[in-house]
């Protein structure tokens, strides 16, 4: 099937190979139906309000929309006098000149918003709003460029930001496609032949010694894996797997702390410096005192009287415990 076009521009079954399209100001004015521009600020497409067309096509228009099947001519480039408001994705923000614009992929109107969900890059202020206020500015207008926050890989340079309760490269996505959902996926073979030290998937957050505590969160590094729901089997049923392909530690020269998979140390034996509650589990299904069950984490012992319970391992088909007192008698 052949493909179709938008616009005045041919799809391929009447674009003529290597014609030349456009080239008024380097191809900066697209025209396009006004049933085609998707954002835009009153109810019809208004000459000299800006607009979007799409996830990231952006200008001003020439003229106004009568009729849906008008053609709307509208400039990409170019310094405009627009109407843009001195907030962002957080609530009200002072616009300084220099400062990136953003357009609401369907409202048309231009803020400090930069929720790439929900607003495509406009241009650049050429003055200044005070935080809350909507004023006429003069805008630097510029179609797609490039994007500081969505450069990765940099070595030793990280991106600095001012901004107050900025989010950083944040993900939510819900899976609604069927088939097989990929997250955050990485899978890294390296080759000792070129590289004799590497580093895979290091997550790693920090906190300088001069910063304020952080205070409401449970934890100053989180990290959780939840699998709700559901009655079918997994291929996977264990959350975290660690598989060691190390070979027996002989003779000199190994570093045991590198090896280990997990490493937690308290700093000093000082009361208030000990790591609270190393390790909890709850076991939801169990209620005291623990009966044996097999969908239970905790079982009591055969010929146990006592508040004396065990947490079960099973290695190679051969069941372990390891004896829990419950300090409640």
């Amino acid at each position: 099937m052949p493909s179709t076009g938008i616009g005045v521009y041919p799809g391929s079954a009447s674009a003529v190979e290597n014609d030349e399209v456009s080239s008024t100001y380097e191809g900066r004015h697209l025209t396009f139906l006004a049933s085609e521009i998707t954002g835009h600020e009153h109810t019809v497409v208004t000459k000299g309000h800006p607009v979007c067309i799409g996830e990231h096509i952006v200008g001003v228009a020439f003229n106004t929309e009568v009729l849906g099947t008008d053609l709307i001519a509208i400039d990409t480039e170019g310094i405009w006098n627009l109407k843009v408001a001195a907030t962002d994705q957080d609530g009200d923000n002072a616009v300084v000149a220099g400062d990136e614009i953003f357009i609401g992929k369907t409202t048309g109107l231009l803020s400090k918003n930069n929720n790439k969900f929900t607003h495509a890059f406009f241009g650049y202020a050429l003055g200044g709003i005070a935080a809350g206020s909507t004023y006429t500015i003069a805008v630097k207008v510029h179609w797609d460029p490039e994007d500081i926050e969505e450069l990765v890989g940099q070595v030793g340079a990280p991106f600095i930001s001012s901004d107050a309760s900025h989010r950083f490269r944040e993900y939510h996505y819900e899976a609604r496609g069927g088939g097989y959902p990929h997250g955050d996926h990485l899978e890294l073979n390296i080759s000792t032949l070129a590289c004799n030290s590497a580093q895979a998937l290091v997550r790693k957050l920090r906190w300088t010694a001069d910063d304020n505590w952080i205070t409401g969160y449970a934890a100053v590094g989180e990290f959780e894996l939840e699998v709700a729901g559901g009655a079918g089997a997994m291929d996977t049923t264990c959350v975290l797997h660690l598989t060691s392909k190390i070979g027996p530690l002989t003779g000199t020269g190994h570093n045991n702390y590198a090896l280990s998979w997990m490493y937690i140390q308290d700093y000093a034996g000082v009361q208030g410096d000990q790591v609270n509650n190393l390790f909890q589990i709850v076991d939801t299904l169990a209620a005291y005192p623990y009966a044996a069950s097999e969908n239970d984490l905790f079982i009591t012992l055969a010929g146990d009287v006592a508040p004396t319970h065990a947490l079960k391992f099973i290695v190679n088909a051969v069941e372990y415990w390891i004896l829990c007192r419950n300090a409640i008698t």
